[in-house]
């Protein structure tokens, strides 16, 4: 996942999706130095799902910015 503001604690937002979804998760540091949130299983869905509620971001941003990789 990729797409949220630079401003935001990637490490406590993955401990808080990691306890919310019960997988495991990480945040990796990507090409261009992005960060990448990293989550086991497919959690696309639950993870928009939860940025949302968490208004964390909108939904227009969400169709902008995020990024969310899966089988």
């Amino acid at each position: 996942m990729e797409g949220l503001d630079d401003d935001l604690d990637e490490v406590r937002i993955c401990r808080h999706m990691r306890r919310a979804f019960n997988c495991n998760g990480a945040v990796l540091k990507g090409e261009d130095d992005e960060t990448i949130l990293q989550f086991q299983g497919d959690q696309r869905q639950s993870i928009k799902e939860w940025l949302l509620a968490q208004e964390i971001l909108t939904e227009k941003e969400a169709k902008e910015r995020l990024v969310i990789h899966g089988a």
